[in-house]
């Protein structure tokens, strides 16, 4: 009676992808969780790696950072070696050490040493790049892996910053970040790289996540904001954030329109423009974020307005925008 959803089918097919082809190691990153989540079926595995844990799915993981940790340990199997970085919090790294040490596993707690990333010629001027790096560089090198891969290595919608031409000197950065704790190191990260623009926040995000702890943080961390809807159906309405917003704060809000209902496109080429005519491009970095729908729509603006910022063979070339 077991309920597959797209999710469990995806993995199907990685699964048998990867089986006809002669692989040295496999990569199987958890949908949600771990312990209970549909790639959590190997018994025998040559690492086992838990990222930064923040609150996110509460409503699936629980509502403490222990909780979530305790689902995110259930990854761990008896003997393995355990990979996870220092900067986790003490709570966090104290449920690891437990689960590891019920199962006989080798705890390695990874320093973000930005040295240990010398000749690799990465580019990650963010704190959590640089840590999230140096924790893919000691599971390589515990397997005798390269680490020559991770040369100039690219995500798209995670810090991914775009100078338009269209717009002189006009910054754009995306970042697909969806909790409380991913948009403070998305907004202090932009606020190290650069420190001469003031912090221009187009957000939105999707109705189960935590929109009030994030706005606080958007509100916090910005010098002004526009308030987005995806056209992902789970997406929250404009007037939710609006109210999410407190009294005091409202004031921060940029209304771009008298429009009800705007598309991400739209709100984003009357900033731009706006912007342009004040000739005030070069005092902002324009930071878009809160999920991952809104990042992706706006990159799909992005190349509508300048098609030479992308790669031919990049994703956003063949989407239906």
């Amino acid at each position: 009676n077991w309920s597959y959803v797209m999710f469990d089918k995806m993995v199907t097919l990685a699964l048998h992808y990867f089986g006809e082809r002669d692989i040295e190691y496999m990569v199987l990153e958890t949908g949600i969780g771990g312990r209970y989540d549909s790639t959590n079926f190997a018994e025998s595995v040559a690492a086992c790696v838990i990222t930064s844990i923040s609150l996110d799915h509460q409503a699936l993981l629980g509502n403490t950072l222990e909780e979530i940790a305790w689902q995110k340990a259930g990854i761990i199997k008896k003997g393995s070696h355990v990979f996870t970085s220092a900067n986790q919090k003490e709570c966090v790294l104290d449920v690891i050490r437990k689960q590891c040490t019920s199962l006989d596993a080798i705890l390695h707690i990874i320093d973000s040493d930005r040295s240990s990333l010398d000749g690799l010629e990465l580019h990650t001027p963010y704190k959590v790049q640089v840590e999230n790096a140096c924790l893919a560089g000691a599971v390589l090198r515990h397997l005798d892996v390269s680490c020559n891969g991770m040369k100039n290595f690219y995500w798209p919608c995670r810090m991914e910053a775009f100078h338009l031409t269209t717009a002189t000197d006009s910054l754009v950065v995306l970042d697909g970040c969806h909790n409380e704790d991913s948009v403070v190191h998305f907004l202090e990260g932009l606020q190290e790289r650069y420190p001469s623009r003031k912090v221009l926040t187009m957000f939105g995000a999707g109705d189960e996540k935590c929109v009030q702890e994030m706005l606080l943080q958007v509100v916090q961390r910005s010098h002004s904001v526009v308030l987005l809807r995806s056209k992902h159906m789970r997406a929250v309405p404009e007037m939710f954030l609006w109210n999410s917003i407190s009294e005091e704060s409202k004031g921060m809000v940029l209304q771009l329109t008298d429009k009800e209902t705007t598309t991400i496109a739209e709100k984003m080429t009357l900033l731009l423009d706006d912007l342009t005519t004040k000739g005030t491009t070069g005092d902002y970095v324009v930071a878009i974020c809160g999920s991952l729908f809104v990042a992706s729509e706006a990159r799909e603006c992005l190349y509508r307005m300048d098609p030479t910022l992308f790669d031919p063979k990049d994703w956003v070339t063949q989407s239906d925008y």
